[in-house]
């Protein structure tokens, strides 16, 4: 759900400071898994494993750097209790989640 993708950015970041444009492929890679997993495994059982090789080469191949974001501990606390008062504010809840935006625009500055 990029919902919950978008609501856990902070707290990642506080424990995992590196961030990229990258994990954003992760919501479209997401729904692409689903269909090319069993595709793959199905090749595999009527021995044609290899045939979809040259895309994942392809794939990791493609790197997009990264950078550190160091989120204080501050701002995880005063994110986490914005979260939990959201339960009960909608337009909080937005906000938390549009919150998460900030540190990839912070890659390009």
């Amino acid at each position: 759900n990029i919902w919950t993708f978008f609501a856990m950015v902070l707290p990642v970041l506080y424990f995992f400071p590196l961030i990229s444009y990258q994990q954003i492929l992760g919501i479209i890679l997401s729904g692409i898994f689903v269909i090319f997993y069993p595709l793959v495994l199905f090749l595999h059982l009527i021995n044609y494993g290899d045939l979809l090789n040259f895309i994942l080469d392809e794939f990791f191949k493609f790197k997009i750097y990264g950078t550190n974001i160091h989120i204080p501990f501050w701002i995880f606390i005063s994110y986490l209790i914005a979260s939990l008062i959201s339960v009960r504010f909608k337009y909080l809840a937005f906000l938390c989640i549009f919150a998460n935006f900030i540190p990839f625009i912070m890659i390009v500055i």
